[in-house]
């Protein structure tokens, strides 16, 4: 007789993807006027700023850098009032090319921006130690790029939003492995999860818990086909041993419930559910 049936159901739980946390940029607005008589260099021969020069506007911000046509054109740093201050490319007053911006809180981007968002490929760092490198658009996170966890976890894939969104590859510090779909950050649809000893699941997965049809591979051969909810063997479901005896039945939270025994060596005879369990 088969013992009773283990099945450990492995946690898969990932890190929160911290991709919407605060990233706002403090937006320029060309109706802020400098502060006057706080500008030092040098002018054009229409009395505009033209050349490197410093500067406050009145907001507090200073801005020292490369001017054309009395506006900030080229290279230059801006420090705001509140500390946040942004090193980089300039067109026309706004952010615009490869730049480096520093948050109050200690999160910095390194990237490009246009019209004074985040746009472009760039690498954004959080001060706890999580980092994102990929895509951004109008100042979020958006399209393919790669993010890596402080804990070690890292994700390949899409994104939308801010968040994992479409296809993706998760690789957990555990060794576990999920390739397959994602909706706001969560596993939805289908996908595969690899276990580092070998066991490797593959179907359908709901709240980034293994829900639905599906069929796990064990390393030593053996395999279930059948009804997953939360992450366990629930609902109808056939387990195959690896040298032919199977059983067809009902299975509640990892365990043989109701159904029959198959016996390859004795050209299917029916085991009663109670000896199954034995």
């Amino acid at each position: 007789m088969k013992n009773t049936l283990l099945f450990i159901s492995l946690a898969l739980s990932a890190s929160v993807l911290n991709a919407q946390r605060n990233q706002n940029i403090a937006s320029f607005d060309e109706a802020e006027t400098f502060v006057p008589g706080k500008y030092t260099g040098k002018y054009n021969e229409k009395g505009e700023k033209h050349g490197h020069g410093k500067a406050v506007l009145s907001t507090g911000e200073v801005y020292d850098g490369e001017w054309a046509n009395d506006k900030r054109n080229g290279f230059g740093k801006a420090t705001m009032k509140d500390g946040a201050a942004y090193t980089g490319e300039w067109k026309d007053n706004k952010r615009s090319g490869q730049g480096i911006y520093t948050f109050l809180n200690g999160d910095k981007y390194v990237g490009l921006f246009t019209d004074n968002k985040m746009n472009g490929a760039g690498i954004y760092y959080y001060a706890d130690g999580d980092r994102y490198e990929g895509l951004f658009a109008d100042g979020e996170i958006l399209g393919k790029g790669l993010f890596v966890f402080k804990n070690g976890d890292r994700y390949e894939g899409e994104f939308t939003n801010g968040k994992k969104n479409g296809i993706g590859k998760y690789y957990f510090a555990s060794g576990n492995v999920y390739e397959g779909n994602y909706e706001n950050d969560s596993r939805v649809g289908l996908g595969t999860m690899f276990f580092p000893n070998g066991d490797v699941y593959k179907g359908d997965f709901k709240d980034g818990r293994r829900t639905g049809k599906g069929i796990f591979t064990f390393a030593n051969g053996d395999h279930y086909e059948g009804d997953f909810l939360n992450g366990m063997m629930h609902g109808s479901g056939t387990f195959f041993w690896k040298d032919g005896d199977r059983f067809e039945g009902y299975f509640v939270n990892n365990n043989r419930e109701t159904g029959r025994m198959y016996k390859k060596a004795l050209d299917q005879v029916n085991v009663s559910v109670a000896s199954a369990k034995n």
